[in-house]
């Protein structure tokens, strides 16, 4: 599920041959492309980390 916004939020395009293309084949992918790729990531994780410790620190003020 996360292959399309990746694809979007890269402005990029995958595809596997005879199975699915996802985004627009605006440029070659390039090694700018794989950097973007690692920032995404690792933000994303970031992103549901804070979201975690956010949900166990209300859970444990709960109980």
């Amino acid at each position: 599920y996360t292959m399309a916004p990746t694809a979007g939020a890269l402005d990029i395009q995958l595809v596997k041959k005879g199975t699915y293309v996802l985004g627009d084949n605006t440029h070659e992918i390039d090694v700018h492309d794989i950097s973007k790729a690692i920032k995404l990531t690792s933000l994303t994780i970031t992103l549901f980390t804070i979201f975690i410790l956010i949900i166990i620190t209300i859970f444990n003020l709960i109980i």
